[in-house]
């Protein structure tokens, strides 16, 4: 089921789906500490060491706030409602704000842009991939960076990683007295990954939510291509938020884009 906000659609989630603001937070709250020192020493190799930075896709804001914490002048943009208000909620001094990716029309306002976990996974056809990117780099400054970050699907095949079924019990799980039971497959017409995530109470079996989701997946070469013809220079294609080179065995694609 969706609602319609604006130009946006969201889906409307269980409250015990991670897409619950809430829920969310568990894990961006632990992962960001960890990723914005490294996406900040990143942004560092390749010139930017402070300025104005959008995290387009933000979540609940929480590596905005420690973009903040460390003197970037950070903004966070979602398509989500619920997440926006969640983060100005938590943090009212910081500049938050609902915001569509194939609708983002900033000109030359961004020294750098982050659209990371797997953000850009949700543009559905060729024509939103290469929109979304091309007002990236309307956005940025001259010489500005763009980094996205995904799911690498060779981690799929060529290390047999990928898992039909299994069940979820991690901490963020049991904290909401939970259990998920994950069915996952693959579109190869569409090159897309279907996920459905039904919720259980531990207490009783009882099942009290059921959330679906399908999502794309960008090969390097591909998402080379793309960044290419939306009129980066591609700096780098790395496996991962730590600058992992070479993608071999690595779980994520990072890659790093040049405005010219």
């Amino acid at each position: 089921m969706f609602r319609r906000r604006g130009n946006m659609t969201y889906r409307r989630y269980s409250k015990y789906s991670i897409e619950n603001p809430r829920v969310w937070a568990i894990g961006q709250d632990k992962d960001a500490p960890l990723e914005v020192p490294q996406l900040i020493q990143l942004l560092k190799n390749y010139g930017i060491r402070k300025g104005n930075l959008l995290d387009m896709g933000c979540g609940v804001g929480s590596h905005v706030y420690e973009f903040s914490k460390k003197g970037f002048e950070a903004r966070g943009e979602d398509a989500d409602p619920a997440k926006i208000t969640f983060a100005q909620e938590r943090w009212p001094e910081l500049d938050f704000g609902v915001g569509d990716m194939r609708k983002l029309d900033a000109v030359k306002r961004y020294g750098a842009i982050l659209c990371i976990n797997s953000i850009l996974v949700f543009n559905e056809t060729n024509q939103e991939v290469l929109q979304t990117l091309k007002n990236f780099h309307r956005a940025l400054k001259k010489k500005g960076l763009l980094i996205v970050e995904m799911s690498n699907p060779f981690h799929y095949i060529k290390d047999k990683s990928f898992k039909e079924t299994f069940v979820d019990r991690g901490k963020d799980r049991r904290a909401f007295g939970l259990k998920v039971d994950y069915e996952e497959d693959v579109n190869p017409d569409r090159q897309t990954m279907i996920s459905k995530r039904t919720f259980y109470r531990l207490d009783n079996e009882k099942k009290v939510g059921v959330f679906r989701k399908e999502t794309r997946m960008f090969f390097p070469q591909e998402l080379q291509f793309f960044l290419e013809q939306a009129g980066f220079s591609v700096e780098g294609i790395f496996g991962g938020i730590g600058g992992r080179k070479g993608l071999r065995g690595a779980r994520r694609i990072l890659a790093v884009g040049r405005k010219k």
